[in-house]
């Protein structure tokens, strides 16, 4: 087998002047680190298997084992989940080695400052450096057979007993942030190495003296302490000093102010700092930064970081564990795939989430016992009908069946009261809440920045209904603008026979 040097493998991880260690300690990227690895680690990546248009969860063979229940006797799936991302996210790669032994079975993490990847004739393998005095995990030399044949202590793992997660670079070998942001972080350390010294330091001085070159009174360096000594001793700022001071020889003096434009410049440079590492981490926000950008919602806030940053990390997860952890005959098939649940990040107020849940059940997209689960509630009899609760009887309800309460009235009607009063509830609290505000005397702004999240509420439950979300802003809009006349009293009195005649048009 053709196999070139590892040793030359590891050369990347030798900086020039600061190591590979050392850049996360800046707090901008230890918090971006953190941030997007600690998500990773907190969400759940569960196997399913589809059965034609359903799918079930798997919960038995080696990947549940691994990634639900135990990766290692070492550390927890979250930990584990957690430290390979944040390899790949700081080393350019996250890998561990695949001890398949059927129970036993385990994931363990290998030190990324002693491994890498290499293509050899074709197939790809992972080397890693083991100390054979070592007892970290990486260094456990029983679970390396190959290990008897290597005096160099360099074991070669085939890249299918290798759970590898790559980053961004050649899909191989990831590009290390601490390399690609090399200038950034140096500029940061190298700021927090200032800051340091301005704290524990500091400046005191406050006046500079300028002395001619032939000047007498400097013709040496005792002189000139001299000098200086005895001028502090009389000028100094503590105890009762002289106030006027005299200075002979043509030494001239300059006050020097601390609040200098030099200040300034030290904390835009830091402000710049973290939002380049927000950028080099693909976050759209960095604490201690003043270019966060501003959603309607946490949910909103919380699916843009989904969506452009935690996502392409977690697809990485799911294929990677589909190729490496299915059996042949499950990958073959099609039918097994993993997937991280994310419901956890998009979490709403617990009033959004009830609204939300009440409209997927009305609209028998979901039934009470599915809501109930989304909720870590227990499910109760009867409660796997897809029924409308709206339309529909206590007795109807507990049979499973559909019961009209008015059968004399024709099918549209039924479906309009229903819609009606589903976003009646709503208007109501509309018209409370900003009567409240209005006789508080809030400002235009505050009663603007209400309606932010009430329009985000409001078009959830339209969209539920069947209608656009459109509708709820417009809404929002008209309403506001009846607000700025500053009225005595807010009515929305017809307003949700209004609404469910547009929500209507779209059903």
């Amino acid at each position: 087998m053709a196999l070139w040097n590892p040793t030359t493998w590891f050369d990347i991880f030798r900086t020039d002047k600061y190591t590979a260690r050392e850049g996360w300690r800046t707090a901008a990227i230890w918090y971006g680190l953190n941030r997007i690895s600690g998500n990773v680690g907190t969400l759940n990546l569960d196997l399913y298997r589809k059965n034609g248009d359903e799918r079930e969860k798997v919960e038995t063979g080696i990947s549940y084992q691994l990634l639900r229940r135990r990766p290692s006797p070492l550390y927890s799936p979250m930990t584990f989940k957690q430290t390979l991302t944040w390899h790949a996210l700081w080393y350019g790669a996250g890998r561990a080695f695949i001890h398949r032994d059927g129970r036993n079975s385990e994931l363990i993490i290998l030190d990324p400052e002693a491994t890498t990847t290499g293509i050899v004739d074709g197939e790809v393998w992972n080397a890693t450096y083991v100390n054979p005095q070592g007892n970290r995990p990486e260094n456990r030399l029983q679970l390396f057979e190959m290990m008897a044949d290597n005096p160099n202590y360099t074991v070669m793992i085939r890249d299918r007993d290798c759970f590898r997660l790559p980053g961004f670079g050649d899909g191989i070998n990831g590009i290390p942030l601490f390399e690609a942001a090399k200038l950034t972080l140096e500029s940061m350390l190298g700021a927090d190495v200032r800051g340091k010294d301005q704290i524990t330091k500091g400046f005191v001085g406050k006046i500079l003296l300028n002395a001619p070159a032939e000047s007498p009174q400097f013709r040496s360096a005792e002189q000139a302490n001299e000098f200086l000594d005895d001028f502090v001793k009389k000028h100094g700022a503590e105890g009762e000093k002289q106030q006027v001071g005299l200075l002979r020889g043509g030494i001239t003096a300059t006050t020097i102010s601390t609040q200098d434009n030099n200040s300034a410049q030290f904390l835009e440079t830091r402000k710049m700092l973290n939002q380049n590492a927000a950028l080099y981490l693909l976050l759209e926000s960095m604490l201690g930064t003043d270019n966060n950008s501003s959603y309607n919602s946490l949910e909103q806030k919380q699916l843009a970081y989904l969506l452009n940053c935690l996502e392409s990390w977690l697809t990485r997860w799911q294929e990677e564990a589909d190729y490496k952890l299915l059996s042949a005959t499950q990958f073959g098939s099609g039918q097994y795939y993993h997937k991280f649940n994310t419901a956890a990040m998009l979490r709403t107020d617990l009033n959004t989430t009830a609204s939300v849940y009440s409209s997927l059940i009305s609209s028998r997209i979901i039934n009470p016992n599915e809501a109930r689960a989304k909720l870590d509630m227990n499910p109760y009899e009867g409660g796997d009908e897809f029924i409308n609760p709206n339309t529909t009887s206590t007795e109807a309800q507990t049979a499973g069946q559909t019961v009209d309460q008015n059968p004399d009235e024709p099918q549209d009607d039924r479906a309009a009261s229903a819609v009606a009063s589903r976003l009646q509830v709503l208007l109501n609290q509309e018209q409370r809440q900003v009567n409240k505000r209005l006789k508080r005397g809030e400002s235009l702004k505050s009663i603007e920045n209400w309606y932010d999240g009430y329009a985000n509420k409001l078009g959830e439950v339209i969209e539920g209904l069947g209608g656009d979300r459109l509708i709820a802003q417009n809404h929002c809009i008209d309403s506001l603008r009846h607000v700025a006349r500053r009225p005595a009293n807010f009515d929305l009195t017809g307003t949700a026979e209004l609404l469910t005649e547009q929500v209507l048009k779209n059903v």
